[in-house]
């Protein structure tokens, strides 16, 4: 294992230590961390293409978005939905225009908002499925990045992010059956249905991962900063979650 590798296994390792006891006892004290989150993660954002006083505007102003669109969140969803469109449709095109930056980053933030508003609601309704999700998507990028990296050989999308491998994708997809199966074990759910969600689950933790990817590449950033040792930036460790949070509420909701 190299230093890199150490390093980020250690981040991770005391990230969990710490806050799992705060989720499970504290919950007065871990809403506030997810707000905070919400905030980091949109100062990364703005940071890509705004000064740092800029940048943290933007986080404030994140912050009250989020109770603003905690009571709206239909709206949100319809412009998120169209934002991820775009942005599909750009990555898969390799389309260039000159405000393309600006552009991105404004997707994001609405994205940003969404998945906080999200992650907030389910932790006070449904903390047990938000622990499971969170298992679920944490595997995912875990077992595809070391997968990946020892067995990784044909890359999927080498202009986007050149790391990713058809292997280590296939590691984390035997992940997601393996965790299907744990789930079928205490739920009565059709299997049809919840292979169906699952899927989804899994398209857009790779689909978050893929577009934080992408627009680094389009803004020549190695990682969105360098607040975990080993992972890079908030954005860095939990673009595979901004998707699959929303998408799993909604359903939740739906249900």
């Amino acid at each position: 294992m190299d230093n890199g590798t150490k390093t980020r296994v250690i981040t991770a390792l005391a990230m969990l230590g710490v806050l799992s006891p705060v989720y499970m006892y504290y919950p007065q004290v871990f809403l506030p961390l997810i707000y905070l989150l919400g905030g980091g993660l949109s100062v990364e954002a703005a940071k890509t293409t705004s000064s740092e006083p800029v940048a943290y505007c933007v986080g404030v102003l994140m912050l009250i978005s989020v109770i603003i669109f905690q009571a709206q969140l239909a709206a949100l969803w319809a412009v998120v939905a169209v934002t991820w469109g775009v942005r599909v449709i750009m990555m898969l095109c390799q389309y260039r225009f000159k405000l393309q930056k600006y552009v991105l980053s404004a997707c994001l933030l609405m994205d940003i908002s969404l998945f906080v508003s999200c992650f907030g609601a389910m932790y006070q309704n449904m903390p047990n499925m938000l622990i499971f999700i969170m298992v679920l998507v944490m595997g995912i990028d875990s077992v595809a990045y070391f997968v990946g990296k020892r067995f990784g050989k044909r890359r999927i999308a080498p202009r986007i992010s050149p790391n990713k491998t058809l292997e280590g994708y296939l590691g984390a997809f035997a992940w997601l059956l393996l965790m299907q199966g744990i789930f079928m074990i205490d739920n009565n759910i059709q299997i049809l249905l919840l292979t169906i969600v699952f899927c989804m689950v899994y398209i857009l933790a790779i689909t978050g991962d893929l577009l934080v990817s992408y627009q680094k590449r389009i803004l020549d950033l190695k990682d969105t900063g360098s607040v975990l040792p080993g992972h890079g930036g908030l954005l860095d460790r939990f673009d595979s979650w901004i998707y699959v949070i929303p998408f799993v509420f909604l359903l939740a909701n739906i249900n």
